[in-house]
């Protein structure tokens, strides 16, 4: 009995390295091996990123940000909480979105939570820029205080 659950623990194994694989691009003259300015370059069937959250208080705020990249919309998971006050900024104002060449860009649109409360939840969205930047920030200005948070862009996508 355990002879059978080992051997086809064993046969799983060696099978798991071809299950993982990606499938093979369809554009056949274009090495998807090679990278661009040292980025990993996402096959076309990959058109979106998610890149890690960052989180910080200012004036008594917990903010937390996500970015989604994408090559025609850049949106923000954007979490607000706090436990004095309540959260009534108008978010398309609060927000913007700085490349490495230093232009500015403000958000396209906001769907979540309504100004008021002590919790906000939502999606910041920008339209994206080309060429992607290799750093980014978004900043955000509260009565009290603002917090830049900066991400590498890691990932070209194509």
């Amino acid at each position: 009995m355990y002879l059978i659950i080992a051997g086809a623990i064993i046969l799983a194994a060696l099978a798991l390295p071809d299950y993982l694989k990606l499938s093979e691009p369809k554009d056949a003259g274009q090495n998807y091996g090679e990278t661009v300015k040292n980025w990993p370059v996402v096959p076309t069937g990959i058109d979106a990123a998610t890149l890690e959250t960052q989180s910080a208080i200012v004036s008594g705020v917990n903010i937390s940000a996500t970015p989604q990249i994408s090559a025609k919309i850049w949106s923000f998971d954007i979490v607000l909480d706090t436990h004095s006050g309540s959260l009534d900024d108008d978010l398309l104002k609060t927000f913007y979105l700085e490349d490495d060449q230093g232009h500015k860009y403000y958000p396209a649109g906001w769907s979540g939570d309504v100004p008021g409360g002590h919790h906000r939840t939502g999606e910041l969205k920008f339209n994206g820029t080309y060429p992607q930047p290799e750093i980014f920030k978004l900043t955000i200005r509260l009565s009290g205080g603002e917090k830049i948070f900066i991400w590498e862009n890691k990932i070209e996508l194509i």
